[in-house]
């Protein structure tokens, strides 16, 4: 065993080893980056998942931002509101389009919801 320290910086990291509850995980996972549409300095900005439990972890987390209540934050039910600006809004969509030319795939959403023709929803 050797003794590290690391610097993660203010990212936010979530980290989730193999022997974690994954339901717990998620339930925290998506707390974390969804409260206040992720636009708060300790939003989960990355995960970190053990390689064994990867695959069930991506799983119920696509399929828990499945269910996610789009719509004005004002709404009854709705759960994600828009991004707060503009200049937000086209950073966000900025820094998926990089990510994808990077190679990453994008396992849920990832631009304008269907039946949004305005706003800043993502």
């Amino acid at each position: 065993i050797k003794n590290i320290s690391l610097e993660l910086g203010g990212k936010s990291p979530f980290v989730v080893f193999a022997d974690s509850d994954i339901e717990r995980a998620v339930e925290w996972i998506m707390f974390g980056i969804f409260w206040n549409q992720g636009q708060v300095c300790s939003a989960t900005s990355r995960v970190l998942i053990e390689e064994p439990i990867y695959d069930a972890v991506l799983k119920r987390l696509t399929e828990e931002t499945a269910k996610i209540e789009i719509g004005n934050g004002l709404d009854e039910g709705t759960l994600l509101g828009p991004i707060v600006s503009k200049g937000q809004y086209e950073k966000i969509l900025g820094t998926i389009e990089r990510a994808r030319q990077d190679g990453a795939t994008v396992a849920a959403g990832g631009g304008r919801p269907a039946g949004f023709n305005s706003g800043y929803f993502i």
